[in-house]
């Protein structure tokens, strides 16, 4: 079975013509969303960032506890049987 790829390429230039509409409305319909979503953006209302007393203390290195043991037993789940 031999392949004829004058026919081939001619279909498919055929093809490539006919999508070009599409891909315009395409690229069209995507501009459009984009400008909507950038509209939406702008008029979001924008809120004051609620900060919390405490935030503006800073914290020191020296008042955080470490811990002085170190704990040599992982953490497991056991599962108890009743026999």
């Amino acid at each position: 079975m031999e392949i004829d790829y004058e026919k081939l390429s001619q279909a498919i230039k055929a093809f490539a013509e006919v999508c070009r509409p599409l891909v315009e409305q395409i690229k069209k319909a995507w501009s459009v969303l984009k400008s909507l979503a950038k509209d939406y953006i702008q008029h979001l209302p924008k809120y004051p960032k609620l900060i919390h007393p405490a935030v503006s203390v800073k914290q020191s290195d020296y008042n955080r506890l470490r811990s002085q043991v170190l704990i040599n037993k992982p953490m497991r789940v056991r599962a108890r049987t009743c026999c």
